[in-house]
Formats: C-alpha cells, sequence, structure tokens
C-alpha cells in the first residue's frame, strides 16, 4: 500500500520533530546565568568562615568518658600535678568518666579525680572550635603553642594578608588554613549524627607535621564541620606512635561544639609496629554558664 504524498509529509514532519526533542533532551539543562558549583577550596573556605561565626561559651561543665579497646585509658596526675591521659595495655572494657570544668577565657580545664582536682591545658579537655586547633598543634599534649601564638602572633609568608588579633582567626591562619592545604573533593560521606555530609581530603603543601589535618565532613545544611580527622604522631625515645584522630561535632545547648571521638594508635618500636590501640571519647551532659 502506497501512501499520498500529503500523509508522507506528515510523517517526516513527526518523525523530525522527535528526533529533535530526543536530541534536546540529552543536552545538559542549565539555566541562563546559572552559577557552576564551587571548588573544593572554595567549599572549605566557606565551611572555615561558618565556623568562625559561631559563638563560643564562657565556660562549660562536662562529664569526659574514655573507653579504651585493647587498651587502658585514665586520666591520672602527672609529676607536675596536671592531669594528663595514660594509655597502658590493659583489657579496656570498663568506660571511665571523669567530672570537668573547662574556662574558656582561660583554655584551661579543671578534671576531678578520685586523687582531688587537677588543672590541664590538654586539648583532650576542650570541647570548642578553639580546641580543635589546640588538637591539631600539640595533639592530645597542652595547647601553650597555641596560647603562646593568640599572645603574641606572628605572620607568616605563606598566609594571605595581615593576621588580625583574634584567637579564631589566628588559630586558622596557623592550622588549618588554605595557605598549607590542598584540598579535593571527596565525595559523600555521613556526619555522625546520620545526617548525609560531604567529604573533602585535605594534605599538607609542606611540613606535614606542622599540618596534620587530613580530612574534614561538612553538613550542606548548615555549611558547618561535622568531623575532623588528622594525624597523630609522637615518640619517647625509642618508642614511637602513628595514628589518628577523629573528632564529631554536634549541637549542645546552641553551641556548636566536639560531641565525641575516636584516638587510633599504633605504637612503634624502632619503627616496628608494637600493639594497636583505640579510645572512644566523648563529652556528656554538657551545661554552660
Amino acid at each position: 500500500m502506497s501512501l499520498s504524498p500529503s500523509i508522507r509529509i506528515t510523517v517526516v514532519a513527526i518523525c523530525f520533530a522527535v528526533l529533535q526533542l530526543s536530541h534536546a533532551g540529552e543536552q545538559p539543562a542549565r539555566a541562563a546565568g546559572a552559577i557552576a558549583p564551587p571548588s573544593a577550596e572554595a567549599y572549605y573556605s566557606s565551611a572555615i568562615a561558618a565556623m568562625q561565626q559561631l559563638p563560643e561559651p564562657t565556660n562549660a561543665r562536662f562529664t569526659l568518658s574514655l573507653f579504651g579497646s585493647g587498651l587502658d585509658a585514665d586520666v591520672i596526675k602527672d609529676a607536675k600535678g596536671r592531669a594528663q591521659i595514660a594509655i597502658s595495655s590493659g583489657s579496656g572494657t570498663a568506660s571511665k568518666a571523669y567530672p570537668v570544668f573547662f574556662d574558656a577565657r582561660t583554655r584551661t580545664a579543671t578534671v576531678t579525680l578520685t586523687s582531688g582536682d587537677a588543672p590541664s591545658d590538654s586539648a583532650l579537655f576542650d570541647p570548642t572550635w578553639l580546641g580543635s586547633h589546640a588538637w591539631l598543634e600539640r595533639g592530645m599534649a597542652n595547647s601553650a603553642r597555641v596560647a603562646a601564638r593568640m599572645a603574641s602572633p606572628e605572620p607568616d609568608a605563606a598566609s594571605p594578608g595581615p593576621v588580625q588579633k583574634n584567637p579564631k582567626t589566628i588559630a586558622v591562619v596557623y592550622s588549618i588554613g588554605n595557605a598549607y592545604y590542598t584540598v579535593a573533593d571527596a565525595g559523600p560521606r555521613r556526619c555522625a549524627d546520620g545526617a548525609m555530609g560531604h567529604a573533602l581530603r585535605l594534605s599538607a603543601r609542606r611540613d606535614p607535621a606542622a599540618h596534620p589535618l587530613t580530612g574534614v565532613v561538612i553538613d550542606p545544611t548548615s555549611m558547618r564541620f561535622c568531623a575532623m580527622s588528622f594525624a597523630l604522631r609522637g615518640a619517647s625515645g625509642s618508642i614511637g606512635y602513628t595514628g589518628s584522630v577523629r573528632l564529631n561535632y554536634g549541637n549542645a545547648g546552641g553551641y556548636w561544639m566536639v560531641r565525641n571521638g575516636v584516638i587510633d594508635i599504633e605504637a612503634r618500636f624502632l619503627g616496628f609496629g608494637l600493639k594497636h590501640y583505640v579510645v572512644h571519647f566523648s563529652y556528656d551532659n554538657p551545661t554552660f554558664h
């Protein structure tokens, strides 16, 4: 059966229209003037700016809970009477709790032990945003280096612009600023509270020991960090350790603070691994004044 000329023209027109619609559907839809998604560096900078705007408490009371896996984790008084974490071999089957009062004005904590109260400026007892930088600066040791820089900051050639004498600004410039890290997209990653975040992978441009941050997870709804991870290393004589620390952030009484974290350590002797330890810690029942 042959088609009339008018029918043949109609069929060709319909096929051409369908082909055009199909081809159009293959093209990515982009509204006029649409803004391209930010780079990993810009995304990271936006999250830092959001964190810088958050208020911090004047002081806080909370219970520090420790649980060790493959070891015993305790808080003890050192030779100078200051509170420090002590890690030793053991079963690590029981969680231990220590009442803590933290004074953000002096960046010091008072820890209640069975032997009496003990002061400390260890990063472990500071769950605030500035305390996170103490972790990066000195690991589990004291935050004296951060305090010294807060009191008398020195400009760094790698830092853009003048350094302002503001504790939060100084902490960022010296520990997590873009000038010290390359930043790469690491894809979707969940926050500790289950919310879907976005991860970034960081590597030090120079001096990894001084700039140990390895990754962050950002909550895209608030542009706040919901997690930070960094390398941890140290040594005492022939015994050393390598590992990592993850800090998980969340809301506590209206403040965005570290809620819990994990310290993952491998003890080493002359470069050889001896034992693997994991310490879980949390800041429970916080109150603010």
